[in-house]
């Protein structure tokens, strides 16, 4: 599930990606928010909370986590994300 997506309409999959998805008859549903209300990003919002979520929870969705930084490392980061090399999440850990 793709939510949002912050490299506009350039976005890409690989052809690997693509050919994995198929041959295991994947499904990728996406959204863009930009465009609607605040009732209905409510809306799915709450649908997420209440059909994703517990899967997230039992582990049974994860999510890609391209890389964890410091927060320190935090231009890196950005750096990374607006030249679309993160393949993920990108993760700022701060310190306790």
């Amino acid at each position: 599930m793709i939510i949002g997506n912050l490299s506009g309409v350039g976005a890409s999959i690989s052809a690997r990606t693509f050919y994995l998805l198929f041959v295991q008859r994947k499904v990728v549903i996406g959204s863009v928010l930009r465009g609607r209300t605040d009732s209905e990003k409510s809306a799915v919002i709450e649908e997420l909370r209440h059909e994703v979520w517990p899967e997230v929870e039992n582990s049974k969705i994860r999510p890609v986590i391209d890389r964890v930084l410091p927060i320190t490392d935090i231009t890196h980061a950005l750096r990374h994300i607006e030249d679309n090399k993160a393949q993920g999440k990108v993760i700022l850990r701060i310190p306790r």
